[in-house]
């Protein structure tokens, strides 16, 4: 049989454990073993902190048992008990009747005369009707009794709080459920303000109240307010089976704020928790927003998406026809026992809701990225004029203003004749090709060559075939493509405008590129540019493309003229500006960004490299959204390393938001996972860390920078005071360092931060051991030995102290070859020698130990660690002393 005192150690146990089944699986073994011993006073104790277990776990209906038999034996004797005995019953009192309003198999008599129990021991007690005034203001609230909810709430106001009242965290939380309940809004919130704004916390707080703010907050206006509540308390519920009910709140408003897409990653993460619902009630509010939110995805058009339920898919149709079926059908059961259709009310409210805001963005960078501007309408109203319109755009690189005035032209019925018709089909070629339809963007060209043959137009003639002759080389019909892109670069050159002839050898140099003769292109274009004094427009186009056949040798030399070369192509585009100034200013921005990591003005060459991505910008127009994207996310990554974190998430923020709203969501990731780290740098936890599960959400499984995103989360997890999930991250961050290769001490600083966040956990000391004995395998130098003294500790007491003492002499051996005078070793010397003593001191070796104490006293006096050092003598005099 067992004893009382393992009755106890279960209940200790218990106590280590959060709320939920596994908490109170213990809990109800320990009451049968109380039972068997007989021990009425142990088991009374075991049926408290039983009723507490289920109350909080998910389990209310477990609690009417045991509070019923715990509040029976202290009738029966209530000198038995002690004053404090008491004063939890009485407390707990109040669970039980609110539970009741849970549960339609209770009848509502029973509930009513369970209040007025309630409020007769209370008074019984001594203690005022505080507490009692706000169960009768829920009960009212429940069946929908406006007037005597409103007169409770008045008594529940203006009546002083005592000892038995909710603590100053839940009691205002009821008080605002109320008040969103009866549409007083500005109340609520004004009421709030000094409970969020002091951080006051309990076992439910403050993640209720701010679950109760959201309607509020959204329904005056403070949608700022409301996402940071939503975003905070979410965090902290999620995966709760005893918070279903609020599960079911955030989820409703997602569905109020067009966040559609988050509110069905919550449904489909928390939907297997309904299953296990504690009660009716949370069920069908659970149920109710379930449904809402289906309904406006189904009213959006995703009716037949498939929703993630268990281990199977279901539509969102056919769910939503469930969860509509379910709250009702719970409804209706409440009404019946309530003589009231209050609560079917609700449901009908919810099931019927319509957005409160279009789109909410939950963090900066989850905001709608605004449409570009439509091109400038074509200013030309004759077909000639549209023509020359559309030629000028594309010669300054605008795409968008170019197909705006050839739409145009095309709208007014064009023009007949040959010259006309070979300018069009010269514009259809190019619009296919710069959307890489190469096989339409041939036979486009091989019309308008012929057009202008018969137009007699033979400079137009040529430069068109030195495109289609282009076109091929990248179909791969290099032969027939060369032969043309050469012939008629040869006539250019002889016979065309210096505009021409410089984008001929243009076209010439990307032919023998794609045809694998680049030394041959960048001897072409060497040779066209230096005789470029002063550089034109169209040899800032030359220097560039003779910039990036550079940079892509990947050699140093090479790179470091490149970069020249980007740098005077862009001063040379500043007269066209435009988009071709915004794509030299980013290859520019690159090769500075490269180059700045190893000259040694690096801060400088960087501040050179943001200034281009400030100009790149300032020309790129605003309809080019992928090039402003990208801008911004190399901006903000380079900013991150500078360590401008604040303006980095400006940028990565904008990044993340353009990226999303071109449907780039390998991109939007990568920009995500710089901006978790600049939120976080900015202090900024939650956002960092929600970040950074988007981030990983997207990434692929095989990314090399999704070890980086983890080590972040993992930072932002701890600061955020999520300790398991935290040592979790860094722990998958050091697998996939290691994985990847990547350098020792990065994958030591992930085992570390895992081992820290474990050393500080119950029963944890061994797997913190195993976290610095890894990290101290990959560390060199002092840190090694600071990472073996560490494991040393962990395993103090779990390991017998032989094994602690070699572990730390390993340390010392570590330590013995490094600069004695280094302060970071010397203070790691006095550390070691200093557990050494206490290791020593305990296997009998005392004068061993007196003289580890004593290098540690002169080792922490060598760093100015006076305190610890007259610590570790105090400590050397006692073992000689007694030795002598």
């Amino acid at each position: 049989m067992a004893s009382v005192e393992d009755v106890y150690d279960l209940m200790d146990r218990a106590y280590e454990l959060p709320y939920g089944q596994a908490k109170s699986a213990l809990l109800e073994e320990a009451l049968r073993h109380a039972e068997a011993l007989g021990d009425r006073d142990l088991a009374f104790e075991v049926r408290l902190n039983l009723t507490e277990a289920y109350q909080y776990g998910a389990e209310p209906a477990k609690s009417f048992a045991t509070f019923s038999r715990c509040l029976a034996e202290y009738d029966a004797d209530p000198a038995r008990f002690t004053d404090t005995d008491h004063y939890n019953l009485l407390w707990q009192f109040k669970w039980i009747v609110y539970n009741m309003t849970y549960f339609p198999e209770v009848p509502l008599p029973r509930a009513r005369d369970a209040l007025a129990e309630m409020e007769r021991r209370y008074q019984a007690a001594g203690y005022g009707l505080h507490a009692v005034y706000a169960h009768h203001c829920y009960l009212a609230q429940h069946v929908g009794d406006r007037d005597a909810a409103a007169e409770w709430f008045h008594r529940w106001q203006t009546t002083p709080r005592d000892d038995l009242s909710d603590c100053e965290g839940c009691d205002p939380s009821g008080k605002v459920d109320y008040l969103a309940w009866a549409g007083r809004d500005e109340e609520a919130v004004e009421l709030a303000a000094p409970v969020v704004a002091e951080e006051l916390t309990c076992e439910v707080q403050p993640q209720g109240i701010l679950t109760n703010l959201l309607l509020p907050y959204l329904r005056t206006g403070r949608h700022e307010q409301a996402a940071a509540a939503h975003r905070r308390a979410y965090r902290i519920i999620r995966g709760d089976a005893s918070y279903l009910a609020e599960l079911g709140e955030h989820i409703r408003f997602c569905a109020l704020t067009g966040n559609e897409a988050r509110g069905l990653e919550i449904l489909e993460r928390e939907l297997p928790l309904l299953e296990r619902a504690g009660s009716p009630r949370v069920a069908m509010i659970f149920a109710a927003a379930a449904g809402l939110l289906l309904r406006r995805l189904a009213e959006t058009g995703h009716g037949s998406a498939p929703v993630r339920r268990g281990g199977a898919e279901v539509t969102v149709d056919a769910l939503r026809a469930e969860m509509e079926s379910t709250a009702r059908e719970i409804a209706a059961r409440f009404d019946t026992r309530n003589g009231s259709a209050e609560q079917s009310r609700q449901v009908e409210e919810t099931l019927a809701a319509e957005p409160l805001v279009d789109h909410l963005p939950l963090l900066p960078h989850a905001r709608r990225s605004s449409a570009p501007p439509p091109p400038p309408a074509p200013v030309a109203d004759d077909p000639g004029g549209l023509l020359d319109e559309a030629e000028r755009h594309w010669e300054r690189g605008d795409l968008e203003a170019a197909f705006a005035a050839w739409e145009r032209y095309d709208a007014i019925g064009g023009s007949p004749g040959d010259a006309h018709a070979g300018r069009r089909a010269d514009g259809l070629g190019l619009a296919a090709a710069v959307r890489g339809r190469f096989d339409e963007a041939v036979r486009r060209w091989r019309d308008a060559a012929l057009a202008h043959e018969r137009a007699g137009d033979e400079p137009r003639r040529q430069a068109c075939l030195g495109r289609l002759g282009l076109a091929l080389c990248e179909l791969g019909e290099a032969e027939e493509g060369l032969a043309l892109v050469e012939a008629s670069t040869a006539y250019l050159i002889e016979h065309g405008d210096a505009d021409r002839a410089a984008g001929a050898r243009g076209r010439l140099a990307r032919a023998y590129a794609r045809t694998g003769r680049t030394e041959d292109a960048v001897a072409l274009l060497r040779s066209a540019l230096d005789a470029a004094e002063p550089p034109r427009a169209a040899d800032g186009d030359l220097m560039i493309l003779l910039a990036r056949l550079l940079a892509e040798s990947g050699d140093d030399a090479d790179i470091a003229e490149a970069e020249r070369l980007a740098g005077r192509g862009r001063r040379a585009l500043r007269g066209r500006g435009g988009p071709d100034l915004a794509d030299a200013c980013m290859l520019h921005a690159a090769l500075l960004t490269l180059l700045a990591s190893e000259a040694e003005d690096m801060i400088e060459t960087a501040q050179e490299a943001l200034g281009a991505y400030e100009e790149a910008l300032a020309a790129a127009p605003r309809s080019d959204a992928g090039l402003r994207a990208t801008a911004h996310a190399r901006r903000g990554e380079l900013l991150l390393t500078l360590g401008k974190a604040a303006e980095a998430a400006d940028d990565l923020v904008e990044a993340v938001a353009a990226f999303t709203a071109l449907g780039s969501a390998d991109r939007a990731a990568l920009a995500r996972a710089g901006l978790c780290r600049a939120y976080l740098a900015t202090g900024r936890p939650l956002e960092a860390a929600e970040t950074a599960e988007e981030a990983l959400a997207m990434l692929p499984r095989d990314h090399d920078v999704r070890a980086v995103v983890r080590l972040t989360h993992g930072r932002a997890l701890r600061e955020l005071g999520e300790p398991e999930a935290a040592v979790d991250a860094f722990a998958e961050a050091a697998d996939a360092l290691d994985e990847r290769s990547a350098p020792p001490e990065q994958i030591a600083e992930a085992h570390e931060a895992a081992g820290e966040i474990l050393a500080r956990l119950p029963d944890r000391r061994a797997e913190a051991a195993g976290h610095f004995a890894a990290a101290a395998e990959r560390y060199d130098g002092v840190d090694r030995a600071r990472m073996l003294r560490l494991q040393a500790l962990m395993l103090y007491g779990v390991e017998g102290r032989d094994q602690v003492f070699d572990i730390l002499a390993r340390a010392r051996t570590v330590l013995d070859a490094l600069p004695h005078d280094d302060p970071a070793v010397l203070r790691e010397r006095a550390q070691t020698a200093f557990e050494q003593g206490g290791v020593l001191e305990e296997l009998n070796r005392a004068e061993e130990a007196a003289d580890r104490y004593a290098e540690a006293a002169d080792a922490f006096a060598g760093v100015g660690d006076h305190h610890r050092a007259a610590m570790a003598a105090q400590y050397r005099d006692r073992l000689r002393a007694s030795g002598d």
